[in-house]
């Protein structure tokens, strides 16, 4: 069976899939690094990711909050002009 060596640990491992991830940029077809080593950096960046996506998705609801709000706004002061204007034409 064929080895390689991992880039971060120096261990050579089975050249498979079950020991390193499938990259189709590289030569074999696997990334440089083993699970193992690589296991706690794709833990953390998609830790990070899912922050990133909790923070876009409470600011997209406070972006829709203020425009209810402001539309609410409008509405009312469009009524109230509507209200004054119907007030002039009937004096």
């Amino acid at each position: 069976m064929e080895t390689k060596t991992c880039r971060m640990c120096g261990q050579a491992k089975p050249a498979t899939s079950e020991f390193f991830y499938r990259r189709s940029a590289n030569a074999d077809g696997l990334e440089t690094a083993c699970k193992d080593c690589l296991a706690p950096y794709k833990r953390k960046s998609k830790a990070e990711r899912n922050e990133a996506s909790k923070r876009a998705e409470l600011a997209y609801l406070v972006l829709r909050t203020v425009r209810k709000m402001r539309e609410e706004e409008e509405r009312a002061a469009a009524e109230k002009r509507r209200q004054r204007w119907l007030e002039r034409r009937s004096v």
